[in-house]
């Protein structure tokens, strides 16, 4: 993530110059092993990482002790996000590298090392082409009885309707905005064999 953060307003087709700026290895997976190393407790973040950023990304790590880095090397760049501050916030996601199959296979090699009674933290965007290949990989893991907590797109969801997931975290845009939604939908899932839903609301001013 790279961030930039400017006095007043943004005027078009003018050079707008930051008052601040700071670089952040990012991505909601990588949040939750930072929450987790704050609780005292051990993670391997996992995922894939590739070109320039990837030797940043690996050192802002370091300063986590309890946080394993077990990424899988990629040819393509691993994607930055821009997040603009003004008198109005902007966020600019990229759409994210293109994943190999030789590149998936050895990231689902890695996977396939989770011990039973370990938990899968599934987080963030995912690729449309990976899509099934994750969704295949969340049907295996389920059989073998790890324990999956879903945060992440709602086709990802549907495709592993019927599996046992622990947990799945649901927001605005994959629940609904009322609450008949967001418990019909909660409803549905428990019913569908996930243990529990967390539903996460935005902050209003």
């Amino acid at each position: 993530d790279y961030y930039l953060s400017f006095r007043g307003s943004l005027k078009g087709g003018e050079n707008n110059r930051s008052d601040f700026e700071l670089y952040d290895a990012g991505g909601k997976g990588v949040n939750v092993s930072i929450f987790l190393n704050s609780m005292n407790i051990q993670s391997t973040a996992l995922g894939f990482l590739g070109g320039f950023t990837a030797d940043f990304y690996l050192e802002h790590l370091k300063k986590y002790p309890r946080i394993q880095p077990m990424f899988t090397g990629i040819r393509d760049n691993t994607r930055i996000n821009i997040k603009i501050m003004s008198d109005d916030e902007y966020s600019l996601n990229a759409k994210g590298p293109h994943v190999t199959d030789e590149e998936f296979a050895r990231f689902f090699k890695r996977i396939a090392k989770i011990y039973d009674d370990d938990s899968l933290v599934l987080s963030g965007n995912v690729q449309e082409e990976l899509r099934d290949k994750m969704c295949d990989l969340v049907h295996e893991l389920s059989d073998e009885g790890t324990r999956i907590i879903l945060d992440t797109d709602l086709e990802i969801y549907h495709k592993c309707t019927g599996k046992r997931i622990f947990l799945i975290k649901l927001n605005d845009s994959n629940a609904g905005t009322n609450e008949a939604d967001i418990i019909s939908t909660g409803r549905y899932m428990c019913q569908n064999n996930t243990r529990y839903v967390m539903y996460s609301s935005p902050v209003h001013d």
